[in-house]
């Protein structure tokens, strides 16, 4: 994995040179030529609200533990509590803390000063605490925040563009760095004799997945736990300094490109570049809406026969990465990693989809295709309560076309029941639920995306039951406070034996308040259902025929409905061409 994600990086024209690393930066303090403060400019897409600033390539990085040791700051770029001492608000000044930094940072700009010599003037700037104080109100005044970076320099070249700046850094770096040791062995990402890195850089963007926000550890040993065959630190998981660089800044970047998901971030990238259209992953993510679904079900279609082929021999040969990642105690969490070949994620994404489908409640069309976030919210009663492990195993069953984890089922299953009894029914924990019967059963080919009059499992006929018999009560009596979906679901759905007795014996009282057209056609409904049933209910249903109990209910009602909705419009059409006559 290390070896594809390097290569990731290098391929992405990342930086990887051993002692830098890319930093984003908002502010530029700008000064003359003389050293004099002139003011501040807002750097990236100044003005927008999430503005980022702008990405700084080459920026000198201190070792992670030598800054764990407190009391130093970044030369070139840091924020701005440190270069300016600009407080959280006008009423909270800097602290002591961001004192001991801004000293630290200030004899670094004289020391680079050697070689730039405009940076010493800067510097003397930085010292006066009326320029300080000029500085802190322009930035107070264009809303700067004190965690946001800043750099220096003229408004047409900043310190941090200077390659002077990078060679100092080198020399700065490799003298004041210790012999190493004589000692080689294999690196883990090349294969290659290698002087172990003690240390490694850590990984940035995953502070909203649980991890730090001074950045998180792949590859460390802390711990004397950790420690074996008397090797120190790294030396346990050798890794070159030039390769630590380029894994680095590869998964910086597919953290920083991937998709949060609940508790995790998904990254993925393929072996040769492709355009967003061609990307089912995308299209796994995001789904679709009104305006693109039909366009994006075509081109899946058309890209997977145009595979199968030999249309696109080109595209069958690129392989996909797909990298779940989160963050704990200061530590990066590979909650899984696939790689495969392109032209199967094709195929799979879209059976995933295939097995989602379902009718809209409605009854008059299929419903859109789900984000997975969507499908994934249907297991829980809200987004907080996902936890990585079920997420990331419902992910995997996604895109390899496995069996649907059991904790998903349960969870979507239990939500379900809430659903009905509120008479709020989602058609995406159905999907979900569909999904499961088709991936999960050695019956899931029966399952179809609407009504199965045929289907040949008798829960499912149970479910269809329950929406009759609802339907029956609500002609006879309208609405009541407490139907018999509400008082009898739970029950029918796990122990149907002691329910349906009583239910059918009330549903003739009902049909008996009937017009006698209608009830004739509701009471041939019901034979029908039964017929299939026949005397095959038993007295517990398991957690896969509650299931089949759900989307027999669930796809009768649809049916029932789109069934009044045409009557409707025919007897209203046949009303207006009789009003014309």
């Amino acid at each position: 994995m290390l070896e594809l994600v390097a290569k990731h990086a290098l391929d992405e024209g990342l930086t990887v040179r051993p002692g830098f690393t890319v930093k984003t930066v908002k502010w530029l303090l700008e000064f003359s030529d003389d050293g004099s403060y002139v003011g501040v400019q807002e750097l990236g897409n100044a003005g927008e609200k999430k503005n980022q600033g702008r990405a700084i390539r080459d920026c000198p990085e201190f070792p992670a533990n030598e800054m764990q040791s407190g009391g130093k700051a970044h030369p070139v770029v840091e924020s701005l509590n440190v270069v300016a001492l600009l407080g959280k608000s006008i009423d909270e000044p800097a602290t002591p803390k961001d004192h001991i930094k801004h000293d630290y940072y200030v004899e670094l700009l004289l020391e680079l000063g050697e070689t730039l010599p405009a940076v010493k003037r800067y510097a003397s700037a930085l010292q006066d605490p009326d320029t300080l104080h000029r500085i802190q109100t322009d930035l107070q005044r264009a809303k700067a925040k004190s965690t946001d970076k800043a750099t220096l320099g003229l408004q047409s070249e900043m310190i941090a563009d200077d390659p002077r700046m990078v060679g100092w850094w080198v020399q700065r770096r490799s003298s004041s760095s210790s012999p190493a040791d004589p000692g080689t062995a294999r690196c883990l990402v090349t294969g290659e004799l290698t002087i172990p890195l003690p240390t490694h850089p850590k990984i940035a963007g995953l502070g909203q997945v649980g991890g730090l926000a001074i950045g998180s550890s792949l590859i460390s040993f802390d711990k004397g736990a950790f420690v074996s065959y008397g090797l120190d630190q790294s030396a346990n998981a050798v890794v070159s300094e030039q390769a630590a660089m380029q894994y680095r800044a590869g998964l910086n970047h597919i953290v920083s490109q991937g998709k949060k998901l609940g508790p995790v971030i998904v990254g993925h990238w393929f072996s040769n570049s492709l355009p967003e259209a061609e990307d089912p992953l995308a299209w796994l993510l995001d789904g679709e809406d009104d305006s693109s679904g039909i366009l994006a079900r075509s081109a899946m279609q058309k890209l997977l026969a145009a595979i199968e082929n030999g249309e696109h021999a080109d595209l069958a040969m690129h392989r996909y990465y797909i990298l779940v990642v989160a963050g704990s105690a200061g530590r990066v969490m590979i909650r899984d990693w696939q790689e495969g070949q392109y032209a199967d994620l094709v195929g799979r994404v879209n059976s995933w989809f295939s097995d989602l489908s379902i009718t809209a409640s409605d009854g008059q069309s299929m419903i859109r295709r789900p984000k997975f976030i969507a499908v994934a919210a249907t297991m829980v009663r809200d987004l907080d309560n996902l936890e990585a492990p079920m997420l990331t195993a419902l992910w995997r069953s996604a895109f390899t076309g496995s069996p649907l984890p059991l904790s998903a089922i349960q969870g979507a299953l239990k939500r379900t029941r809430v659903d009905i009894l509120e008479d709020q029914i989602r058609p995406i924990r159905m999907s979900l639920l569909k999904a499961y019967i088709a991936r999960n059963t050695d019956h899931g080919g029966h399952m179809h995306p609407y009504l199965n009059p045929d289907h040949p499992k008798t829960a499912y006929h149970a479910g269809r039951l329950m929406a009759v018999l609802a339907n029956i009560q609500y002609a006879a009596l309208g609405d009541v406070n407490a139907n018999i979906v509400q008082r009898f679901y739970p029950a029918a759905s796990s122990t149907p034996a002691l329910v349906f007795g009583r239910l059918a014996r009330q549903s003739q009282f009902h049909l008996s308040r009937l017009e006698p057209g209608l009830a004739r056609h509701l009471e041939e409904r019901l034979s029908t259902i039964w017929g299939r049933i026949q005397a095959d209910l038993p007295t517990t249903f398991s957690l896969e025929e509650q299931t089949l109990f759900a989307l027999g209910y669930y796809q009768q009602m649809a049916h029932d409905t789109q069934e009044r909705t045409t009557a409707s419009a025919a007897k209203k059409a046949k009303a207006e061409q009789e009003g014309q006559s």
